[in-house]
């Protein structure tokens, strides 16, 4: 159950993220996000976009299992469906595919009753990777997977307009990665990434007589786009004799549109002011802030939060939304507190 609630806000956080550039998902993406959260149904993913969006077309549209089948790659290329006498166009199960050619095999001579051995061998390698982990920091992009237990080599295949159409897209990046002995994680990272939509898809690679075989690919969507701007000023009112009476803080932006920000937390620090989360208290902590250009949002901030001698910073709460916001402090004198 932890891991579905887990599976559940990280799918929202994506949502948003991809909302956040256009206005509406694509059924691929539906789909990606169908692969990359295994403990959801594609029931409850649309069901989750519907209530993000307030559109309930997402919950009626029909998916056609037989097109969804079509446009995966099936483990043995081309060459097979030849020596199979099986033209490209025919519409046939991949399990049928393979039963074919183990029936072919078996018909022909002797010597051959070893590669049926091989085939077994080569299928039960391209196993795809269970799921892709993706982060994008300080202007780096990296992946992370767990290696099956039989692959030894995988090809990162990638496009910034829409998922790449096979291991062999000729207009996508490529990169060949394999396994290091005892390795259980792999990794691959991008250096200063450019702002925009980076779609992955990661195959198993294999090879047998000479010739090279993908699994069906493992998908994943990372939008790296410029963070937005938040700045905050702090407004104090004092009674003559200098004690604080109240305390404002006031949200803008420069950026057009509306902005609902995540969990803001303010963290206080007596003497000096806070780098970081860790650095003081959670002292207060700053939900439902929407922001409009020209409109600052001004909320009060509790005074008995407030000791001698500290500064204030505020923060994204949510480690993964804080790539998606710039929160911009004034000098650090508007922020002490005598």
């Amino acid at each position: 159950m932890e891991i579905k609630y887990k599976e559940i806000n990280d799918l929202k956080e994506e949502i948003e993220i991809i909302l956040s550039i256009k206005d509406e998902l694509s059924n691929e993406e539906i789909n990606n996000f169908v692969d990359s959260f295994p403990s959801l149904t594609e029931k409850e993913i649309r069901e989750k976009i519907a209530e993000i969006t307030n559109n309930n077309e997402y919950l009626i549209e029909e998916v056609n299992i037989e097109e969804q089948f079509e446009e995966k790659p099936i483990n043995l290329q081309k060459e097979s469906f030849e020596k199979c006498e099986i033209a490209e166009s025919e519409e046939i199960k991949e399990e049928q595919v393979q039963q074919i050619i183990i029936n072919k095999i078996q018909e022909s001579e002797p010597e051959n009753e070893i590669q049926i051995e091989t085939v077994e061998e080569l299928n039960s390698t391209l196993i795809d990777i269970a799921a892709i982990v993706g982060e994008v920091k300080h202007n780096q992009l990296c992946l992370q997977w767990q290696w099956p237990e039989k692959a030894n080599k995988i090809k990162v295949v990638y496009r910034g307009d829409s998922f790449p159409k096979s291991a062999e897209d000729s207009s996508a990046a490529t990169s060949v990665i394999k396994r290091e002995k005892d390795e259980n994680t792999g990794t691959f990272v991008i250096d200063r990434i450019s702002e925009g939509n980076y779609y992955f898809t990661i195959y198993v690679m294999a090879e047998m007589n000479d010739k090279v075989f993908y699994s069906q690919g493992k998908r994943r969507l990372i939008v790296n786009k410029k963070p937005i701007e938040i700045y905050y000023n702090l407004k104090i009112k004092r009674s003559l004799l200098g004690k604080i009476k109240s305390a404002e803080i006031m949200f803008s932006m420069e950026d057009e549109g509306e902005v609902k920000l995540p969990a803001i937390t303010v963290i206080g620090k007596r003497g000096n002011m806070p780098i970081q989360k860790l650095d003081g208290d959670d002292i207060y902590t700053f939900n439902e802030v929407v922001i409009t250009k020209n409109r600052p949002s001004v909320f009060e901030f509790p005074v008995e939060s407030i000791k001698n001698n500290m500064y204030i910073k505020l923060f994204v709460m949510n480690d993964k939304e804080s790539i998606r916001y710039r929160i911009i402090s004034p000098a650090r004198e508007k922020l002490y507190f005598k």
